[in-house]
């Protein structure tokens, strides 16, 4: 998760980075078990403070982010009858490591473009002005290829 945040703070001014971005707490609760089949089911919820650069004003925040899953833990080998509601995850090995599944589920769970929210500076972009002087690339083109059916 560090390695994906520090891809974009990387790219801001030292002095625009906090200190202690790599430090934020991670709390939740992270259950394992089995289903009616006896197969390995996990649950996972997270909350983490993370520390962002906005997409759209490029300026350093903070924010919550919030995840929760429902796994399906299956071998790579396996085939395993999916439950409602789980989303199956296949295994490499026999045995998880709970941090790598913490670390798999918070980075799933990050939007794809982190923003502020609706308050955040727009940049403003002007209008292209419409003219009657259209260049049209292909024009010649396809005067030709009318040329060739006729």
């Amino acid at each position: 998760m560090a390695e994906t945040l520090d891809a974009d703070l990387s790219a801001l001014d030292a002095a625009q980075v906090p200190r202690d971005w790599r430090s934020r707490p991670v709390s939740g609760r992270l259950q394992f078990g089995t289903d009616a089949a006896g197969g390995a089911v996990a649950a996972v919820e997270l909350t983490a403070g993370m520390t962002s650069v906005c997409q759209r004003c490029l300026g350093v925040f903070e924010w919550p982010l919030q995840t929760e899953l429902r796994l399906q833990l299956v071998g790579a080998d396996e085939v395993a009858e999916e439950l409602e509601g789980y989303e199956v995850w296949e295994l490499d090995d026999d045995a998880i490591v709970p941090a790598e599944l913490v670390d798999e589920a918070l980075v799933m769970a990050l939007p794809l473009s982190v923003r502020h929210d609706e308050t955040c500076v727009e940049i403003e972009v002007e209008a292209a002005t419409v003219t009657d002087d259209l260049t049209t690339p292909f024009a010649d083109l396809k005067s030709q290829m009318d040329k060739t059916t006729d």
